[in-house]
C-alpha cells in the first residue's frame, strides 16, 4: 500500500526503539528489535544505551519517539508462532477488520498441520473472513476428507460454503458427491450459485420485499440470515441502488425502516462504502445493539479512519452507550489514527468500564506505546476486573512485542490457576447436564415450571429502537456459556 496519509500503512514499516516502562521509580527497557527474556529485559535496566540491541527513538515514529503499533505485515508471520494463544490474538486482529490478504488462509491451514486443529480452532473459524483461492480451496476440501475431528470438518464445510462462487461452480461434482460435505452446505452453495445469476434489480427488489414481508418479526432468530446475507454478497458488486441513494435511505432515520435498514447497512459494509462512514458513525447515538453490531461490521469492512475521527470527536460528549460501543469499534479500524485516538481518549475518561475498553482496544491493536499505559492501569487498578482480566489479555501481545514485565511470571500463574477453576467449573456444568438428562429420560423435567410456553417468542429482541432493559455486550452471554455476550452469541447469525 502507498502512504496517503500520516494514518495509513506502508508494507514493512520498520520495527525500531525501546519501549519504556516506569512504575514505583524503576524503569524496564524491552528490546523491540529483537525479543528478550525475562532476565535480559531485567538486564537491560542498568546496560541502558549501551545494550547492543538499543536503538534511539525514531523522532518520525510516533508521540515521545516511541515506536507506533505492528503492521499488519509485521503481524502475519505470528498466524503461525508456535505458542497457540499468541496464534489466536494474531487472527483475531486480521479477523476483526475482514483483512484481504489471501495468504492469510494457507498460513492458517499450514499452522493446523503443524500444531494439529484442537489448537488452531480460533484460525479455522476465521478463514470465513478472508479471501479463498483455488488452492487453497482444495487444500480444504482435502482437509475435511481427511479429519475424523468434527469440529475441524464443521469448519471446514464453513469455509467451503464461503468460497467464491466461481469456484464452487467448477468444483460442483466434487462438492455433490462427497459425503464429508453437509447437506446444509450443499444448500448454501446452491443458493448462492443462484442468486449470482440474477440482475441486481431483482435481487435489490428480493432484498426489500423480504424486508417488508419481516417488518413485523421482532426478533433475530425470526431472520433467515443466511439468505439475507447471500442476496446481499449476490448484490454487493453491483451498483443497484448507487451510493447514493442507500445513503439516503440511511439517512431517512425518522422513518422506521426496521429490517431494511440493517440490510442496507450490511450492503454498504460489503461494498467498502467510504461515503457511508459519517450516517453509520451516527448510528451509534441510536440504543439497539444488534443494529450496532452490523454497524461496527460495515466500518470495519470499510476500514476508513475518518470512523475514528468522527468517534473521537465525539467521545467525551457521548452518553455512556455511545462510548462503550464506540471504544469497541476504534480497533478493529486498523489504523495508527486508532492507537492515538484510543490514548488520547483514555487521557480523560473515568468510567472504568469504558477505560477497560479502551484499553483492550489498544491491545487489540498490538500498540507499543499502549501496552506501556494498559501495563500501568493494571497496577494502578484503573480498570474493571469484572469486565476483562487484562493481566492476562496483556501477556501475549507483550510476547508478541517482545516485552517482558517485572509482573508477568505472577500473571501467568494466576492465569493457569483461573484456567484450573474454569475447567473445574465446566466439569461440574457438565456433570449437572448428564444428571439432568438421565432424570429427562426418566419422565423427570426438573425445570418444567421454568420452561417457555408453547408459542411465547423466544431469542434477543431485534432492530426495534428502545431504551428498555437489555442484555449488554459485557453481561453473560443468555446461552449459558459462561463467557461475556459479546464474545459468545452478540452479532451472530
Amino acid at each position: 500500500m502507498e502512504r496517503k496519509t500520516d494514518y495509513e500503512w506502508v508494507a514493512g514499516d520498520a520495527i525500531t526503539g525501546t519501549e519504556i516502562h516506569e512504575r514505583s521509580g524503576h524503569r524496564l527497557k524491552a528490546c523491540l528489535c529483537s525479543p528478550c527474556t525475562r532476565e535480559e529485559a531485567l538486564d537491560n535496566r542498568t546496560r541502558g544505551s549501551s545494550h547492543p540491541d538499543y536503538h534511539e527513538p525514531d523522532p518520525c515514529s510516533g508521540r515521545n519517539g516511541a515506536t507506533r503499533m505492528l503492521t499488519p505485515a509485521e503481524l502475519k508471520p505470528y498466524l503461525s508462532h508456535e505458542d497457540a494463544e499468541i496464534r489466536d490474538v494474531a487472527v483475531a486482529y486480521f479477523e476483526q477488520c475482514y483483512y484481504q490478504d489471501s495468504n492469510l488462509v494457507p498460513i492458517i491451514l499450514e499452522s493446523c498441520r503443524q500444531y494439529g486443529y484442537e489448537e488452531n480452532m480460533r484460525g479455522l473459524a476465521a478463514c470465513t473472513h478472508f479471501p479463498l483461492t483455488e488452492e487453497a480451496f482444495l487444500t480444504v476440501f482435502e482437509r475435511l476428507t481427511a479429519t475424523a475431528d468434527r469440529t475441524a470438518a464443521h469448519h471446514f464445510n464453513s469455509i467451503i460454503a464461503h468460497a467464491p462462487v466461481d469456484i464452487l461452480y467448477r468444483h460442483e461434482n466434487r462438492l455433490l458427491e462427497s459425503p464429508r460435505v453437509e447437506r446444509e452446505i450443499i444448500k448454501r452453495v446452491e443458493l448462492r450459485r443462484k442468486l449470482a445469476g440474477w440482475e441486481p434489480e431483482r435481487l435489490w427488489a428480493e432484498l426489500r420485499d423480504y424486508a417488508e414481508a419481516a417488518r413485523s418479526k421482532r426478533y433475530v432468530g425470526d431472520i433467515d440470515h443466511r439468505y439475507v446475507d447471500s442476496l446481499v454478497e449476490a448484490l454487493g458488486p453491483h451498483d443497484v441502488p448507487g451510493t447514493v441513494a442507500l445513503c439516503d435511505m440511511l439517512q431517512a432515520v425518522d422513518q422506521d425502516e426496521g429490517w431494511l435498514e440493517i440490510f442496507i447497512v450490511d450492503l454498504v459494509g460489503i461494498r467498502r462504502a467510504n461515503e457511508s462512514v459519517p450516517l453509520l458513525v451516527e448510528k451509534y447515538r441510536i440504543d439497539t445493539d444488534y443494529l450496532l453490531e452490523r454497524c461496527s461490521r460495515a466500518l470495519a469492512r470499510i476500514g476508513d479512519p475518518e470512523a475514528v475521527r468522527l468517534v473521537g470527536q465525539a467521545f467525551r460528549n457521548g452518553n455512556w452507550h455511545y462510548r462503550n460501543y464506540a471504544s469497541a469499534l476504534l480497533p478493529r479500524i486498523k489504523s495508527p489514527l486508532s492507537e492515538d485516538t484510543l490514548i488520547e481518549l483514555l487521557e480523560s475518561e473515568e468510567d472504568l468500564d469504558i477505560r477497560t475498553s479502551l484499553h483492550i482496544g489498544l491491545l487489540e491493536l498490538f500498540s507499543r506505546r499502549g501496552v506501556e499505559i494498559v501495563h500501568r492501569d493494571i497496577l494502578d487498578r484503573r480498570y474493571n476486573p469484572g469486565y476483562a482480566e487484562l493481566d492476562e489479555d496483556i501477556l501475549p501481545v507483550a510476547a508478541v512485542l517482545g516485552i517482558e514485565f517485572l509482573e508477568s511470571e505472577d500473571w501467568r500463574r494466576l492465569r493457569a490457576e483461573r484456567r484450573r477453576q474454569r475447567a473445574k467449573a465446566e466439569r461440574e456444568a457438565d456433570e449437572i447436564a448428564q444428571r439432568y438428562a438421565r432424570l429427562q429420560r426418566k419422565g423427570i423435567h426438573p425445570l418444567s415450571e421454568l420452561s417457555i410456553k408453547p408459542g411465547e417468542p423466544f431469542g434477543p429482541r431485534t432492530p426495534e429502537r428502545h431504551h428498555d432493559s437489555k442484555v449488554g455486550r459485557n453481561d453473560p452471554c443468555p446461552c449459558g456459556s459462561g463467557k461475556k455476550y459479546k464474545k459468545c452469541c452478540m452479532g451472530r447469525d
